[in-house]
Order: C-alpha cells, then structure tokens, then sequence
C-alpha cells in the first residue's frame, strides 16, 4: 500500500506501469496487461492527484485498506488494496478508491454560498490542472445562481470556452429521445408496453420484434447487448459518414439480445431503433421532430444535432486523453490532451450526441418539469424507477435506477433526476434535485474524469442532511468481502 501510493503521486504512467508488472498477480496480469493496470491508476491520478496524510486502517489475509485525502479536492477517500499469495510473495490483484462524504439527520443542508463555493473552488482547482474545460450552470427553483466557463473550448485554434459555447452532450440526448416517445404515447399513438412489432412490423429482428417493447428499450432492459452498434466491425468505416438516423440503424438492426428482455444491459442500439420509431409515427426525421417539438417549445435556441465544427457552429472540440491502439482499442495516458472532432464528421442520434449550452440545457429541465413538453401526469410516469436497482450509473455515488428516459437516482432519502453523459472528450450532467429545489448542470469536453468528480461533491452536498430513515453510505472503510483470489 505504502509503495502503491508513494508510486501514484509522482503521476509518472510508466512507472505505473513497471510497478504493476512486478507487483501485480499473475492472474491480475493474465486478465487484463500491466498497461492496463498502469491506466487505471492514472485515471485515478487524474481525479485525484494522489494522496496526502495516508493512514492504514485494516488489513487481513487478501486486503489492506488506508485512509487518505485527495490532494486536489482534500476529499476523504478509503483506499482499498485486494492482495493474494503467490510462491510465498504478496501481489496486489486489484486496488479501488471510495471518496467518503459526510451524511446524516444531524447536519445542516449547504447554503447556497456554499454549494457555488464549494464547486467553483474545485472546478477552478482541476482548470488550474488542465483537467478541466467546460461550463457549470448551478440553479435554485427558475434562478441560476451560479454560471461559469473553464478552460478552452479548442486548443488548436486557442478558442476560450464561454458560457454560450456549445458543448456535446452525449447521453444526456436520450432524454430528448424518451420526452419524443412520451409525446407520441400522449398523442395516442403507442403506448410503452407494445412490442417493436406492433410498431415496426417488419422490423427484420424477429426476436426483438416479438419480444421487446418500448418500455424496455427506454429503461436498458430490452436484453439486447452487451455489444452495441459500435462494436460492429463495420462501425470504423461507416463511423465518419453517418448523417441519419437510417445510417445508426444500418449497425444497431444486427445488435443480438444478449439477454432476456426484462434484463438490464445499457444499450445505445436500443434507443437508434427507438428514434427510429419515433420517424415511422410521426413523419418527420427523428432532428427535425426534436427540433419542433422539444427544442423550439423549451426555447432551446442554440441547441443541434450537427457535426463538431468549433470555427463554424461555435462548438467545443474533444479533448481526449485516450489514445488508439494497434487492434483499435483505447488506452487512457496521462499528459496534454488529444484534441478530436468526437463524431468525425458524423451527426449525433437518439442515444445522443446533442449540441446544446448551459443555458438551453437549463431551459429543457425547466419545460420538462413546467409542463411545457409533457404533461404532469406522464412526466410522473418518465421519472418513476423501474428496472433493476444500481443500474445506469456505475461508479457515481447514489442508487440509479433508469426511469423511461432519465436516470432515476436515490441518495441520503434524497431522490433526484436526470442524466449523465459521457465519451471520449465530453462528460455531462444535468440533474434536478425536487427535494431543495436546486438544478445541477456541467458541459464538459474533457473526458468524464474531473466532471465525475464535481458531479459526486454536488450529490454529496446536497444530500448531505439525509431524509426519513435513510441510512447514510459508511464514512469510514469498511471491510470488503473476501476476494477469494
């Protein structure tokens, strides 16, 4: 453990990287290569710039565990140090990091002052690092309290990100998608438990045809995965020259089920088929209906589905610290990030890929939950959980359930809702906190790293005086399950 985060501190990825080939179990490194390991590691450097004041706290035959702070955001974190015998020799099989949040009945919710405070301060912190570019929007009620650019919106052209640059959204569009369907369900023209059959019938999958429905494919639970459309080997080809929804299709229509329908698998092949039924009912491309019907209502002005040209559309570039290998996997490096047009040239879809700013994201929440888009009694239904419980939201502090369209997340007796979005060179949130009347927003075009972070200090803040008899997550280590390695 001592030797593990001396070593992390000097954010030096090679030396990660012959670290965990001398220290590593031969299983560890048989699962996944000491490169692998080493990025791993540097992710977490980059979240948290190693640790101060580390103090070991438990330790058994196969873990170790310490206590430390972050030194970027002085977050208390658990370090948990999974370990097995080999030959007589302790090596490391896995090593995790916790950040710890105080929570309980007995704190006093942050003030406003503290929230801007507290995020700004952070934000600016990861900006200072060049960690972070982007724009956060904070809101109470209808009033944004807090709006601020970071860092560069493209560093080719030294373009400086303002709070009206447009910033990619990634998954958050799934939302967009779920409020089209929910407005063709109000309109009479399906409703959420037909089969893609009685929609689409001669959809060629007759498997999905027959057993999946529009419920199952808004909330993950379709079965269909966990290959997506982008892990068809025709995707690197196409990928450049994809400018319709009918351009996704030609990839998603050959997405197997990988489970039964009723199973959770993130799909993003299920929301393409999805938009594409949301063109069959209504008329219209799937761009030219969100247009009309949620982007012009919630006065989106600035918000588009286009390809990323910062010159021309006022949008951000990808800056991206994955890098391509040989077999056309990704690696995540530490250093000066890569800057990349995220789509190449393509446009984004139902399972996302809007353009939109702060300001119009805010507007959208606000028409959404204002009855402005759909109304009360189905945004209800929208934000009621279904499927699964700890599904959509790995790794993000607080239960997440998928409600059809928007994440559905319990923390503290606090629930709230939204989405998160995430890619290489983009990390996105919007969240609408019911409980204290706050709205959280962070458009980023760097990769879901520091975003993540700032994301998990917003949830823990204001959720930080718990509700009813909710019982707060452990703020100390607690001893993990015997990894049986």
């Amino acid at each position: 453990m001592q030797k593990l985060v001396e070593m992390l501190g000097t954010g030096d990825q090679a030396a990660y990287e012959r670290f965990a080939q001398q220290n590593y179990a031969p299983a560890a490194l048989a699962e996944y290569p000491a490169e692998d390991h080493a990025a791993s590691l540097a992710r977490i450097y980059t979240d948290t710039g190693g640790f101060n004041d580390v103090r070991v706290v438990g330790e058994a035959t196969d873990w170790v565990q310490a206590e430390a702070c972050a030194r970027i955001t002085g977050i208390p974190s658990c370090l948990t140090l999974n370990r097995s015998k080999v030959d007589g020799r302790d090596f490391i099989t896995d090593f995790s990091v916790r950040d710890l949040y105080p929570a309980g009945p007995e704190l006093e919710a942050p003030t406003r002052d503290e929230v801007v405070r507290t995020i700004d301060t952070l934000a600016q912190k990861y900006a200072n690092h060049d960690l972070f570019s982007g724009v956060i929007l904070i809101a109470k009620g209808d009033e944004v309290i807090y709006k601020k650019a970071y860092g560069k919106a493209s560093i080719a052209y030294d373009v400086p990100m303002t709070v009206d640059t447009r910033l990619n959204t990634a998954s958050i569009g799934k939302s967009f998608t779920g409020v089209a369907i929910a407005q063709l369900v109000e309109a009479g023209k399906l409703s959420f438990d037909d089969t893609v059959g009685k929609v689409w019938p001669d959809y060629p999958n007759k498997e999905v045809r027959d057993k999946v429905t529009i419920r199952q494919l808004l909330t993950h639970t379709s079965g269909l995965g966990p290959k997506d459309y982008y892990d068809d080997p025709r995707y690197q080809a196409l990928s450049s020259n994809i400018h319709s929804v009918a351009d996704y299709m030609k990839l998603a229509v050959d997405t197997p089920l990988g489970a039964q329908p009723g199973e959770y698998l993130y799909s993003n092949s299920g929301y393409i088929i999805v938009g594409t039924i949301v063109e069959r009912l209504s008329g219209q491309s799937f761009y030219d209906y969100v247009q009309e019907h949620i982007f012009k209502p919630a006065g989106m002005t600035r918000s588009l589905y286009a390809p990323a040209d910062v010159k021309k559309l006022g949008t951000a570039s990808s800056l991206t610290n994955f890098h391509e290998k040989s077999d056309h996997s990704y690696i995540y490096r530490l250093g000066p990030p890569l800057e990349t047009s995220l789509q190449g040239g393509s446009i984004g879809g139902p399972q996302g890929g809007a353009w939109v700013t702060a300001d119009d994201l805010f507007s959208f929440e606000k028409a959404l939950r204002g009855g402005k888009l759909v109304s009360p009694a189905m945004l209800e239904k929208m934000t009621t959980a279904q499927g699964p419980s700890g599904a959509g939201a790995s790794g993000l502090s607080g239960e997440a359930r998928p409600g059809l369209g928007v994440e559905v997340i319990t923390r503290n007796g606090h629930t709230f809702l939204g989405h998160t979005g995430g890619d290489f060179g983009v990390a996105s949130f919007v969240y609408w906190y019911p409980d204290t009347g706050y709205t959280t927003i962070a458009l980023s075009n760097r990769d879901p790293r520091a975003a993540r972070v700032l994301l998990n200090v917003f949830r823990g803040l204001l959720t930080r005086k718990t509700l009813g008899n909710a019982t707060p997550p452990p703020q100390t280590c607690t001893p993990p399950a015997s990894n049986g390695r």
